[in-house]
């Protein structure tokens, strides 16, 4: 630890450091300059791993800045710049030789910077591995909280999704997540798949189906993205099931398709409207901006997605 504090600080100063002594009891070093008389001396207490400094001449005289510093080798930029490169993996090596000039005032090698970037990336490795291996344990978690929800009853609305999984294994996740009585959400069933289609759909539907033991007389609604394969294994798999496709998807949809349309409000509006009088209304508006529009809402069917028609 003590070490690394000196490195980070003489790279920040900019000058370079002479060791003089470097092993598991005592750290010494000074400038390597011999006209300046900075020096830091620290030992190891008998515990053998604490660290108690001993001395620091803190006077620098006749002293250069340099810009480039061999303690900046790719373990040190790796730890400085993990934080940048964990948030953006597939970021290039020269916006990274930037960051760390324009933080540190420090220029290293391009070389240096791209062996940093394979040391972070590595250890994404490492934690998606450990991820896996504690997949059952947080399977057995699901199992536990969902026997204490029942105790407690839930809404029977069931949202299902799948996303892409960017790591290191790839694939896709499929979930199915509910809401107890507090509407509180909470994790139903997951699965990892290869691809996302009906026919794993519908494996993941049928599973879950026998996991609740559902009365096929009790009510229950679905809400999804619209997702093809979705939608077709739903009516496989629960076909007297209430089906609603969710607003959010609808609108960014929306926007995406008709960028230059401003209506993500009256969107909102038209999708929370409870009065049948209200929702033609506030329709007709959208009719009366955008011929285009109006049609598109039309044909997503509003029964799906439109309050006022939902029978449960």
């Amino acid at each position: 630890m003590v070490k690394d504090v000196v490195k980070r600080y003489v790279i920040q100063e900019g000058f370079q450091l002479k060791k003089l002594k470097n092993d598991r009891l005592s750290y010494i070093v000074r400038y390597k300059n011999e006209t300046c008389k900075w020096g830091f001396y620290a030992s190891c207490l008998p515990d053998g791993v604490t660290f108690m400094i001993r001395n620091v001449v803190e006077v620098h005289t006749f002293c250069q800045r340099t810009n480039r510093n061999k303690e900046a080798n790719s373990k040190w930029v790796a730890t400085v710049l993990q934080n940048n490169i964990l948030a953006n993996p597939s970021i290039v090596t020269k916006d990274l030789k930037n960051q760390l000039q324009e933080k540190y005032v420090v220029r290293c090698a391009i070389q240096t910077i791209y062996r940093a970037k394979i040391r972070v990336l590595k250890t994404l490795t490492v934690d998606h591995v450990n991820s896996y291996v504690k997949i059952k344990k947080y399977a057995n978690a699901v199992i536990v909280m969902n026997c204490k929800t029942k105790e407690k009853g839930c809404r029977p609305l069931i949202g299902v999704d799948g996303c892409h999984l960017t790591g290191e294994f790839g694939g896709i996740m499929l979930s199915a997540i509910a809401l107890d009585a507090d509407s509180v959400i909470f994790p139903i069933a997951f699965c990892i798949c290869e691809v996302k289609n009906t026919d794993t759909w519908v494996w993941f539907l049928r599973l879950l189906s026998e996991a609740l033991n559902w009365d096929d007389s009790v009510p229950i609604c679905f809400i999804n993205d619209r997702q093809k394969g979705l939608t077709n294994a739903l009516k496989y798999t629960w076909p007297r099931a209430g089906k609603r496709h969710c607003c959010r998807h609808i609108i960014a949809n929306f926007n995406a398709t008709y960028k230059n349309l401003n209506m993500t409000g009256k969107l909102w509006a038209v999708s929370r409207s409870g009065d049948a009088a209200e929702f033609k209304a506030i329709m007709e508006s959208i009719r009366e901006e955008s011929d285009q529009a109006y049609n598109y809402l039309m044909k997503a069917k509003p029964k799906r997605w439109a309050r006022h028609t939902f029978d449960q």
